[in-house]
């Protein structure tokens, strides 16, 4: 990683290198008889931002070449016993830009990621993962007595899209939607609100929050409240739950199964 300041400490040219990725855990369908080989790559990705701060008004540009974190669903070896999906992390492109600022009492911000895909031909492409723009815009405002809320608006644009339901093959239409929903391409756009909001007591030591995503094209959604107990310096107890909900063809109905409470202690010395 490097870090070189271009125009006094407003301006900072930041680089990144890295050799391997940590690849997420999507919610796909595994029924029996279908056997599942990931293939996660070692290979080089590099990042680059160019970052303005300080001033009225804070913005960045950046750039990414590397893996998917997400794997592409491919179909593999079909025996008379099984059915074989590769799993595997194409390189991706991914070029943004974000601004912020202060208004008042409120703060400002938005964020804009293109992303460019390995556009294979497999299936015709139903079920490669399309490029696509990622954009969100929100605000938040932290009131007298401590209230802090926060509102953002996202929308998921893919380009070239092509619906995977109508494949006529059975088996590669399930592939292809199983692809679609894990990467939020089963349908041609996508877009939705995230909420959250917070509020402190006794000295700053107990903090009560309340977050929700939810998706305005597939009404699914998560709500995530959380309970924060700061005992001193050291010790911190908190609790809460994560609640996944939505149809069986939605992302965040896929993990409903993974809706989850927890407790929490942490020590820090």
């Amino acid at each position: 990683m490097f870090h070189y300041p271009l125009q006094g400490n407003n301006l900072v040219l930041i680089g990144v290198w890295m050799p391997r990725i940590s690849q997420n855990v999507v919610p796909i369908s595994r029924p029996p008889g279908i056997v599942f080989a990931e293939t996660v790559p070692s290979t080089n990705q590099f990042a680059i931002k160019l970052d303005h701060s300080g001033s009225r008004l804070d913005w960045s540009l950046s750039y990414l070449n590397g893996v998917s974190l997400n794997p592409e669903l491919e179909l593999g070896r079909v025996s008379s016993d099984s059915i074989g999906v590769l799993m595997r992390h194409k390189r991706v492109s991914v070029f943004g830009t974000d601004a912020a600022t202060v208004i008042g009492s409120y703060g400002l911000c938005v964020e804009v990621a293109y992303t460019r895909t390995e556009v294979g031909t497999k299936l015709n492409g139903f079920h490669t993962t399309k490029p696509f723009l990622y954009m969100v815009f929100g605000g938040d405002r932290t009131f007298d007595n401590g209230l802090n809320v926060n509102l953002q608006y996202f929308l998921y644009r893919v380009f070239g899209y092509v619906d995977p339901r109508g494949i006529s093959d059975p088996l590669s239409r399930s592939i292809g939607i199983e692809n679609a929903i894990a990467t939020h391409q089963l349908d041609s756009h996508k877009q939705g609100v995230s909420f959250r909001v917070s509020k402190k007591w006794i000295n700053d030591t107990l903090e009560c929050e309340i977050a929700t995503v939810i998706s305005l094209s597939t009404s699914d959604f998560i709500l995530k409240p959380r309970l924060i107990y700061a005992v001193n310096d050291q010790i911190k107890m908190s609790a809460g739950v994560d609640l996944f909900r939505g149809n069986k063809n939605t992302f965040f109905g896929r993990l409903k199964d993974t809706s989850t409470a927890f407790v929490e202690f942490k020590y820090s010395f």
